[in-house]
């Protein structure tokens, strides 16, 4: 968030979970409020294989 917040610029970055065996893709997307403040909104998802029949 950090980062994002530094440069202005959306950061995708993929964690393993400790404890979980599946890594998440964690998004962070800077923007401005009404008053022109800097906040970051952080969106996590989990990552799997797809199986395609």
């Amino acid at each position: 968030m950090v980062k994002a917040l530094q440069t202005k610029s959306r950061i995708n970055t993929e964690v393993l979970v400790m404890g979980n065996s599946r890594p998440i893709q964690v998004t962070a997307i800077p923007f401005q409020n009404k008053e022109g403040e800097w906040l970051v909104a952080e969106v996590s998802m989990g990552i799997s294989a797809s199986i395609n029949a």
